[in-house]
């Protein structure tokens, strides 16, 4: 298995949208109305039945990362004792006791380590989680502040072959699923994948929502969010549009 270089995205943008392309694609049709987005939102579901997900009820998901100035990694190895280095890091900036620490799973995507209270602590288990490089390297976030300056970004590398749509469906599903899994008014309305001779596309549509106070309506939006992947180089892009805004239900 080769290596495979790329961004995992976040997909909270509560702040960026007012910079993002508003004009109304071609797509606007009864799939994305006024009453289908309010519909998607407040009766789901919250992603189509095909679309990757994992059982994550009553645990806390915790992939580790880093910070730095302008930056917000995460970052990857092969090595067993590495990733444990990131996972006590972690445990001793939320002052978690090591001893509670236990191996999870051990995949080709990631490295597991489980943070299981007794009965005498009062919180869910931690799950950590370190990407392996040989799958997964070279992560960098995206967010708010980048939005506001960039409507298109190089999002990395990807250095998997073979490519497949089943592959990048998969791969990009998570990246989203990872980030909005608890997410209340975020949900997938569509997502595509197609391919030429020289790339493949993701296509993802999906809302975000402000849910307003006493007496204000709630504020959905709408967003599609596009990943090119260049098959010769790996190189892939994120291009982000804001599609509409719609005013949900009431407070």
């Amino acid at each position: 298995m080769k290596k495979i270089i790329l961004v995992i995205t976040v997909f909270i943008l509560p702040f960026f949208v007012w910079n993002c392309d508003t004009n109304e694609p071609k797509e606007i049709t009864d799939e994305f109305s006024d009453e289908a987005v309010k519909s998607a939102v407040y009766n789901g579901p919250k992603y189509p039945s095909d679309f990757f997900n994992e059982d994550l009820s009553n645990v806390v998901l915790n992939y580790i990362s880093q910070y730095d100035v302008l930056t917000f990694t995460e970052p990857a190895t092969d090595d067993y004792n590495s990733a444990l280095g990131y996972v006590y890091i972690r445990l001793n900036e939320l002052s978690l006791d090591t001893n509670k620490l236990v191996d999870g799973q051990l995949n080709e995507k990631y490295f597991e380590y489980k943070w299981l209270p007794d009965s005498t602590i009062n919180h869910s288990p931690y799950f950590f989680r370190v990407h392996k490089s040989s799958y997964f390297e070279g992560v960098e976030f995206f967010g708010a502040s980048d939005m506001n300056k960039f409507n298109i970004i190089e999002v990395g590398i990807i250095n998997y072959r073979p490519f497949t749509s089943q592959f990048i469906k998969e791969f990009f599903d998570q990246l989203w699923f990872y980030k909005h899994y608890k997410t209340g008014g975020a949900v997938v309305m569509k997502r595509t994948v197609s391919e030429n001779t020289n790339s493949y596309k993701y296509t993802i549509y999906f809302t975000h929502t402000v849910f307003g106070d006493y007496g204000l309506r709630d504020k959905i939006r709408l967003f599609k969010g596009e990943f090119e992947l260049n098959k010769s180089s790996g190189v892939s892009q994120i291009n982000y549009t804001l599609v509409k805004e719609v005013l949900g239900n009431g407070n």
